[in-house]
């Protein structure tokens, strides 16, 4: 999970923007998610805000989350749930998600095969940690194979 810190964001009740000085957006895994959250970073950037970026697994106790005016979370879906580290940050500070502009994507790989299920994945993330973000985003994860693939190659050809 990445933390991204960065200063526009939607506000669908004054259909404008707007500014913060700090958002931010955490991740939660080296893969598809990571790469998510970096991109997103890199367009708030480019927007002329400054943005951090948080692995959820490198966060210290002491981590002050108050210094965030908004949120982005990105997190991946594994065998049908969002990472533990994810669910545990959002349970341990909804209080102050709730009270400030925040975004939760949710990246599977039912996102590209089967929308409905990756909206169940999403839901029940929902309805566990009680978070209910301003926007929501299904993103497709992927699938790694190259180690696979690989060996499977070399194996292959040293039968030849």
């Amino acid at each position: 999970m990445k933390l991204m810190n960065t200063s526009v964001v939607p506000d669908a009740a004054h259909h404008g923007r707007i500014n913060f000085e700090r958002f931010d957006c955490l991740w939660n895994d080296r893969g598809q998610t990571r790469k998510i959250a970096e991109g997103t970073a890199l367009r708030v950037r480019e927007r002329g805000h400054g943005t951090e970026l948080l692995d959820s697994a490198a966060l210290v106790l002491d981590f002050n989350i108050d210094k965030y005016d908004a949120f982005i979370i990105a997190a991946s879906v594994h065998q049908e749930y969002h990472q533990e580290t994810i669910t545990n940050f959002v349970m341990a500070h909804l209080k102050l998600l709730e009270n400030k502009p925040s975004a939760f994507i949710s990246v599977s790989l039912s996102a590209v095969l089967e929308e409905t299920e990756a909206q169940k994945y999403l839901d029940r993330f929902a309805a566990m940690t009680g978070w209910r973000p301003r926007t929501t985003l299904l993103l497709g994860g992927a699938l790694r194979f190259p180690n696979t693939i690989t060996s499977k190659s070399k194996l292959l050809s040293s039968s030849l």
